[in-house]
């Protein structure tokens, strides 16, 4: 696995992990009046570099081309500005929040164990197969 992926695995934790503050954030206020819902945007990045290579080091790679990490300033809150008031108080929708919270832990754990399969790699190859 190459060091761009590695990155790009550790922001995608660092990503989940805010969002699941977020998520926890707008739960916790659901009953709060004239609270607004709050998002945080990654996706863009995600999406932008989905056509996007990785940079070889030897000929007989694929050839590929860079890919651009976000930084720390990438992930963007987002109110929630609709007038919707699903809960009787604000625009926080349980079942929506729910759902969010569901997609971000199944994305966290697939980065999770990425990572540690790399690592698992890393040990073994530094151990010399055993």
């Amino acid at each position: 696995m190459a060091q761009p992926i590695l990155k790009l695995l550790e922001k995608t934790l660092d990503y989940t992990t805010f969002k699941q503050k977020l998520i926890s954030k707008n739960i916790a206020n659901i009953s709060t009046k004239n609270y607004q819902r709050e998002d945080v945007k990654f996706a863009d990045f995600l999406t932008s570099n989905e056509n996007t290579r990785l940079k070889t080091t030897e000929s007989k790679h694929f050839t590929t081309g860079e890919v651009k990490l976000p930084g720390q300033g990438d992930f963007k809150i987002v109110e929630d500005k609709s007038n919707n008031k699903m809960s009787g108080f604000n625009n926080v929708d349980m079942d929506t929040e729910m759902a969010d919270m569901a997609q971000n832990s199944i994305l966290f754990r697939l980065a999770a164990r990425r990572m540690n399969f790399y690592f698992s790699q890393l040990q073994t190859v530094i151990k010399g197969g055993r």
